[in-house]
């Protein structure tokens, strides 16, 4: 039957229904929002990768939700959100995402969202909807792919071009970049995954703190904590004095890298002191943002021990990514460089938070990719089946001939397969003591001298010395 014969009884407090809870309180049916027993909220974090405008229209469309769907008496309406819905303001904080820092009351939210409704009702609101809705129904969307350096203008630029051309005034045209791993990416990665398991670069792998004297603090302990031969990283620099940092990354140990850092200040602040000297000059001019933000601080210092004795107190480094060696080498010197995206995503979530407190400048998100390149020194293989594949015997599979077989060759005799066909000269040469035979031509490639020539090569000779032989008798009879 399509409807049921029983009936359920429900005699709690509040009957739920999907995301309701429906309630009596004197005679009247109230709702709320309705939690299931296990539910577990989760919001969009905020590390992703979406605008500011996203995470801040989240928070608010969730009060928004909690404010419609909530029956005002009472008894809660002089109680903030909050109060009312602390799961879901958990939620939203443990999300990281923006929240007022003083709620309104359920009365003030209802007003509010009351307001905002009868706002949207007016008539200049509704023409403007019409209008943006009517511009979107005559778009016309331009899909691409994946996008490539084939043009040399943008596509977008292209084809405004074109409009203007053309005057095509009702062509309005929105972009959209697409880009899905298809079948074949998908088995290759997997079959990549399981080809690299435990597999590693010897040469990339983490070491041992080896900080002398000269490297280690006043304290005696090591500036990086003891992560100094750390390479494929990405690193902070904090400025003790002022609270910024900078962000950087490194292929290299990070103590080789941050020494560099060192080095640049201190070339900065020499150049100020002799502006005429061109070899100076040149140092100077490689200065990223970090030399110009700690240069004012080692203005006073003579020397380079001096500037990085001072550095060394007033600098704290911090490890916040380690990427895998074999991975993020494939992609260097790409656009879609593993390293050096995470620290354009590093850069710019910094900048959203506070871009007070950031060292970096645009140059270190819309820079090329300058990780170098080298070939792996694989250690170790803990793979069994791999290690029984590459040790296994390599057979040369036998084919059939498409021939009949009334047409094949007679076999020729034993211990004969192999043989070649030599003429008397080569025998006799090949039967001679072990010795280099030199076949080169003027006029042919160079060939160096061997012990085995081939039979072609021995024939180009021996033409060429009975010509030279022909020329010298005709010059002799003259």
């Amino acid at each position: 039957p399509r409807y049921s014969d029983k009936i359920t009884i429900c005699r709690n407090d509040a009957f739920p229904y999907l995301d309701l809870e429906m309630y009596w309180r004197h005679d009247e049916l109230q709702f709320r929002v309705h939690l299931k027993p296990n539910q577990v909220l989760k919001y969009l974090n905020k590390d992703s990768a979406h605008t500011k405008a996203t995470f801040q229209a989240i928070p608010h469309g969730v009060l928004r939700r909690l404010t419609s769907l909530t029956s005002v008496h009472e008894d809660n309406e002089d109680t903030t959100l909050d109060v009312l819905y602390p799961k879901h303001i958990e939620a939203l904080e443990r999300a990281g995402l923006p929240l007022p820092k003083v709620y309104l009351t359920l009365k003030e939210a209802n007003e509010k969202l009351k307001n905002d409704t009868t706002l949207r009702s007016t008539e200049e609101e509704q023409q403007r909807r019409k209008k943006l809705q009517k511009d979107y129904a005559r778009a016309t969307y331009f899909v691409i792919g994946r996008t490539t350096n084939f043009w040399d203008k943008p596509v977008c630029g292209m084809i405004k071009e074109l409009v203007k051309k053309h005057k095509l005034p009702w062509l309005r045209f929105k972009m959209a970049n697409s880009r899905f791993t298809n079948l074949g990416e998908l088995f290759n990665a997997d079959l990549s995954k399981k080809v690299m398991t435990g597999i590693v670069d010897e040469e990339m792998l983490d070491e041992t703190c080896n900080c002398n004297a000269l490297s280690l603090c006043e304290d005696g302990k090591c500036l990086y904590g003891g992560d100094c031969r750390k390479k494929m990283v990405i690193y902070g620099l904090k400025d003790k004095t002022t609270d910024k940092i900078y962000y950087g990354k490194t292929v290299q140990h990070l103590k080789l890298r941050t020494s560099r850092h060192f080095q640049q200040v201190w070339s900065l602040v020499d150049y100020k002191r002799n502006p005429n000297d061109p070899k100076k000059k040149t140092a100077a001019m490689k200065s990223d943002s970090f030399a110009y933000n700690f240069a004012k601080l080692c203005g006073d210092c003579t020397n380079s021990n001096q500037s990085r004795a001072k550095l060394k107190q007033v600098v704290s480094v911090e490890v916040i990514w380690q990427g895998e060696p074999i991975q993020c080498t494939k992609s260097a010197r790409t656009r879609a460089c593993t390293i050096c995206m995470v620290e354009r995503k590093q850069i710019m979530k910094a900048l959203r938070d506070d871009k007070h407190k950031v060292i970096n400048e645009n140059d270190d998100i819309y820079a090329a990719c300058k990780c170098s390149t080298r070939f792996h020194k694989f250690a170790h293989i803990d793979s069994d089946a791999l290690r029984t594949r590459l040790t296994q015997k390599k057979v040369t599979p036998k084919r059939k001939s498409k021939k009949a077989c009334g047409h094949r060759k007679p076999a020729p005799p034993a211990g004969q397969e192999n043989r070649q066909q030599t003429t008397p000269e080569l025998e006799r040469l090949l039967e001679s003591p072990a010795r280099l035979i030199d076949t080169n031509v003027p006029g042919l490639p160079n060939r160096s001298p061997c012990e085995h020539p081939s039979n072609l090569h021995l024939a180009q000779r021996r033409q060429w010395d009975f010509e030279q032989a022909t020329q010298d008798t005709q010059g002799i009879d003259v």
